[in-house]
């Protein structure tokens, strides 16, 4: 287990799960001894023969039909089939004579009719003898593992937890045929996951729900949260799936802001006295957060709710790639009774021939549909994705007066609230006062998606900025380009869309945003394995600008995608034209690597495809996280720009720190009135980081000095917790930070003596992210290129490799919170670099300084011998 202070802490941990809001029953190692004398028995089998007869008393009426289930659990080693008999039970035919029967493992309806257990130091003999620290079992199965590691100073050990859990995985497998979730824990914060993927995918869950935690404890919230009895009961039925992509089966478990926002659905949506108008509402949850996993975990609760007498589940979707999306989404999760919607006739069937189950469709096949189709059932459930389009007018009538009387609600990360559109009033809850409720529970808004690691930061720079065309840059250039004509010629381009198109498509701003687009990207994102967008006006723009890319990386590496109109569309436009074939097949081949040398990617043609150029398809539901740069040349404003740039928020792997957005139209400089949104509500949408001392400092001119240090403290303030939430190194900037909010507040600085403190910080900060962005490797290298500016990049790069090999040598698991490790790693590499590149310069005055960086670099990275990194399932080195 460890050190005395993890001892204490699982202790604690046991505590609380004893408690009786918790209600979990303590044993010891040495009393589960005795019911488990084989170690490589991960089972506590007399508990489970004894539950198993008391759950099913009339079909287990002997000790002979108890063994024939256990014997079928002891030989199952696959943990989506442990789940689903979890969840439904073991379907088991006895003898020939009679049918198969469910035999229950868990009691989901009555919690006390189940024991649960937790014991500490839980011995497991595989692959090596492994005593995972906290181990909790609901009728002597194990369900969740807990690994405790100490906090220190520097490291948030919660990490090392998760690590070893990767470890165990691999090394005492049999403990995880039967695992719900897996949590790496220190004494400050619980990270929940699947064991042994990567780091990134571990969750904080920050919601005691149903308890209420007084003080504002992290662990103690996700304790209490993740640990009841109920929820996880409710975690196991209905909010574990497993999703097949590509060919690929992950398992996903539900996060904490999709667990609340079914649970508000249940409680309104079950109450069939209730009338519809009470039965409503809207869930307001930011781009690339899980709506789509929200709706089909609410799918599966509503369908098996008891209350809702076996109700039909509609979800609505407005786009046909939408549907694609959530088709793929439901059939890969095994969601039950699952309808896709073919044509408007089809629908009406369904709906009039009382179907019960989910449908998939989209809010067009209303179109022309009858009145009250559903005859007014209340047990039907329509959920609407992107619900802010959905309420369309005509479309929006025609819907809900086919479904008259049911539960409504709407998901969306992208409300509109205008006269003309109104997304809460069209789904929202009517209170007792008439007036309608903006959004149905607590708002997930950008902040909070980026401080939980769901979504990544995005990074915005303006480019080519004199052919922005964005409010009145659109005169300056028009007078730039075209003021030398006669007053008639410039007559006839008087309208602002005259203008627009006439500097849009002009052929020097053509050739100047494609040779910028194509250096930024080959210098920046091709280089790490990401790809891009380029959105601008229309088709002919699309067509203008796939050509001239094309020409500059070649045919295979850019791609136009467009939507099909032949009746509309001229001879060279329709020359783009894909297909819907042909277009899902380079949707899909998109996602993977363009070099990627994995034997089943080489006859995927379309993974060579580095750039697509839109203009209006793929700029909502299109999920790539493979995808870092978007390239933007096209006027969007609220809710179309919010979702557009969400295209680049997805996490993908280590490298990928932050999206980007490259604004060729100007729109970036005026952000908050793109945005019209209430800045405390949508949270920090984008940060224009890279570019803040030349552009973000010095276009607040107008602004009095303390409104311009306010706007650049919240910048800092918001680009710094998200860093810090992920790496412990920020904290003395974070601390630099505070102090100068500090001395403003007492008034001790101000005016231009602050904005210059916050600019050098700023720079600082700048600093920090790209040092942190960069492989240990490059980084190494960077630290010897420092040292010695002679030395070649390649001489650099080879030493920072023998630096790593070192390093192999000296360092195990938390060897960073433990000083002890120091001098043997320092000595190792001072013996390494004098035997191997004694004339690399290197050693020369304060050798041991320059020694002392390169260790502190490795501890900043929580460096892991490379072997170990593998076996661990950890990315920690990236």
């Amino acid at each position: 287990m460890g050190s005395p202070h993890v001892i204490f802490f699982c202790r604690e941990i046991i505590e609380h799960l004893k408690s009786t809001r918790l209600g979990w029953t303590w044993h010891s190692r040495d009393e589960l001894g005795l019911y488990r004398p084989d170690p490589r028995e991960v089972l506590v089998l007399p508990l489970l023969r004894e539950k198993l007869q008391q759950l099913n008393p009339t079909i287990l009426t002997d000790d002979t039909r108890v063994e024939a289930i256990i014997t079928k659990l002891r030989g199952c080693r696959d943990n989506r089939q442990w789940l689903a008999w979890l969840k439904n039970g073991v379907n088991y035919r006895f003898d020939a004579g009679e049918t198969s029967r469910d035999v229950r493992l868990i009691d989901f309806e009555d919690p006390d009719a189940n024991a649960w257990w937790v014991t500490n130091q839980f011995p497991v003999e595989g692959r090596s003898p492994r005593r995972p620290d906290i181990v909790l079992l609901i009728n002597g199965i194990p369900v969740v593992v807990i690994e405790a590691k100490t906090a220190s100073r520097a490291a948030p050990d919660w990490r090392e937890g998760a690590k070893q859990l990767g470890l165990y995985s691999q090394e005492i497998d049999q403990l995880f045929y039967t695992n719900a979730y897996g949590v790496g824990v220190n004494e400050t914060r619980m990270m929940y996951g699947v064991p042994g993927r990567r780091l990134q995918f571990r969750l904080q869950w920050r919601d005691p729900w149903p308890h209420e935690i007084d003080e504002y404890d992290e662990m103690k919230v996700s304790l209490y949260g993740l640990f009841d009895r109920g929820n996880l009961l409710d975690f196991i039925r209905h909010f574990i799936i497993f999703v097949t992509k590509d060919g690929k089966t992950e398992k996903v478990v539900v996060r904490y802001q999709q667990f609340l926002a079914v649970q508000d659905i249940l409680n309104r949506a079950t109450d069939l006295t209730r009338p519809s108008e009470k039965r409503r509402g809207l869930i307001w949850h930011t781009q690339g957060s899980g709506k789509t996993l929200t709706m089909i975990y609410a799918a599966r609760s509503l369908r098996e709710d008891p209350r809702l007498q076996q109700p039909t589940v509609i979800l609505l979707v407005d786009r046909e790639q939408l549907g694609d999306q959530m088709d793929r989404e439901l059939q890969s999760s095994g969601t039950d009774n699952v309808h896709v919607a073919a044509s408007r006739r089809d629908l009406e069937e369904k709906l009039t021939g009382d179907y019960r189950g989910v449908i998939l469709t989209t809010v067009h096949l209303f179109e022309g549909m009858p009145k009250e189709v559903t005859k007014r059932r209340a047990n039907v459930i329509v959920m609407a994705d992107e619900a802010h389009r959905s309420q369309e007018r005509d479309l929006g009538t025609y819907m809900r007066s086919a479904v008259e009387g049911a539960a409504m609600f709407g998901f969306t990360g992208t409300p509109i609230e205008n006269d003309d559109l109104n997304t809460p009033r069209a789904w929202g809850f009517v209170k007792d006062d008439g007036k309608i409720e903006r959004y149905m529970g607590r708002p997930y808004t950008v902040t909070d998606a980026l401080r939980d690691g769901v979504v990544k930061p995005i990074h915005w720079q303006p480019r080519v900025t004199d052919w922005q065309l964005h409010g009145t840059k659109l005169d300056l250039a028009f007078k730039r380009e075209f003021g030398h004509l006669p007053e008639a010629e410039r007559n006839r381009l008087a309208t602002d869309a005259a203008r627009l198109d006439a500097l849009l498509f002009h052929p020097t701003r053509i050739t100047q945003i494609a040779d910028d687009l194509v250096a930024h990207f080959v210098e920046h994102v091709r280089p790490n394995g990401f790809k891009g967008m380029l959105v601008c006006k229309n088709k002919e723009a699309v067509r203008v600008y796939a050509t001239a890319l094309r020409e500059r990386l070649g045919d295979e590496a850019v791609m136009a995608v467009i939507s099909e109109a032949p009746q509309k569309d001229p001879e060279a436009i329709q020359t783009l034209y894909l297909g819907d074939a042909k277009r899902k097949k380079l949707l899909n081949e998109f996602l993977i690597p363009a070099r990627s040398e994995q034997d089943e990617h080489h006859d995927k043609t379309y993974r060579t495809v580095e750039l697509l150029v839109v203009c209006d398809m793929l700029l909502t539901g299109f999920d790539a996280p493979i995808l870092q740069a978007l390239y933007l040349d096209k006027k969007l404003l609220n809710h179309s720009l919010l979702q557009t740039i969400a295209r680049v928020n997805r996490p993908y792997n280590a490298l990928k720190g932050h999206g980007l957005v490259l604004d060729y139209y100007g729109i970036f400089d005026h952000l908050n009135e793109a945005l019209n949104y209430k800045p405390d509500e949508l949270g920090d949408v984008a940060f224009p980081f890279d570019t803040i001392r030349e552009h973000f400092l010095t276009k607040l001119k107008d602004k009095k000095p303390d409104a311009k240090a306010l706007d650049i403290e919240a910048m800092l303030s918001a680009e710094l917790r998200i860093r810090l939430d992920q790496d412990e190194s920020f904290r003395p900037l974070s601390e630099k930070l505070q102090r100068l909010i500090d001395e403003k507040r007492a008034g001790t600085l101000a005016g231009i003596a602050l904005i210059e403190e916050f600019e050098r910080l700023t720079e600082a900060v700048r600093a920090a992210v790209d040092e942190a962005k960069r492989p240990i490797a490059q980084q190494l290298a960077l630290k010897i290129k420092t040292r010695n500016a002679a030395i070649r990049h390649t001489l650099a790069a080879a030493i920072a490799a023998a630096i790593l090999g070192e390093a192999d040598k000296h360092c195990f698991t938390g060897w960073w919170t433990n000083s002890a490790a120091d001098p043997a790693l320092s000595s190792g590499l001072l013996f390494m670099i004098a035997t191997h590149f004694p004339s690399a310069g290197l050693l020369s005055d304060d050798a041991m300084v320059f020694i002392g960086t390169l260790v502190d670099a490795l501890k900043r990275r929580h460096y892991m011998p490379r072997v170990s990194e593998t076996a661990s399932g950890g990315d920690s080195n990236a």
